[in-house]
């Protein structure tokens, strides 16, 4: 999917309020030694991305679901809040793949730089390249080619 080595966000509201325990992405094409950061931000005064809840660091070195249960903090989410997560790569690659939303399928609404994108998401250009999701996050870019990949969280 392109994401590359700095954290790419996307707005989620949660959908119950709950302790997150289990952050997982379906792998459909393997990588060996690769892996995904994962995170979880809350929403700040100005509706960007904040402070970091929790990652998980997802192995792509098989396929299916993937679900990781030992996350750096079990985030506290509240029914109908904003939220954002994160994903981005440990390391150069690309062999491995996660699945994301189909272009044709994204709407031109939202964040959004013209008419004409299909994908968008605000990204951390200041956070060092494959480091941990930094503790506060400086959504300072607008990419518009990065498909919305698809993240699933479990509560505890």
């Amino acid at each position: 999917i392109g994401l590359g080595g700095q954290p790419h966000a996307f707005p989620f509201i949660a959908p119950e309020t709950g302790t997150v325990n289990e952050i997982g992405v379906r792998v459909t094409s393997a990588d060996s030694g690769m892996s995904l950061y994962v995170a979880i931000y809350s929403n700040d005064a100005n509706n960007l991305p904040s402070s970091l809840l929790g990652y998980a660091t997802i192995s792509l070195t098989s396929t299916g679901d993937i679900y990781d249960s030992s996350l750096s903090s079990n985030p506290s989410l509240t029914a109908g809040t904003a939220y954002w997560y994160t994903v981005h790569g440990d390391q150069v690659m690309y062999n491995g793949v996660i699945q994301s939303n189909t272009l044709v399928y994204l709407p031109d609404l939202g964040i959004t730089g013209g008419l004409t994108d299909q994908t968008y998401s605000l990204k951390d250009g200041a956070t060092t390249q494959y480091a941990v999701p930094p503790a506060t996050l400086t959504p300072n870019t607008l990419n518009t080619t990065v498909t919305r990949p698809y993240v699933g969280i479990k509560y505890a």
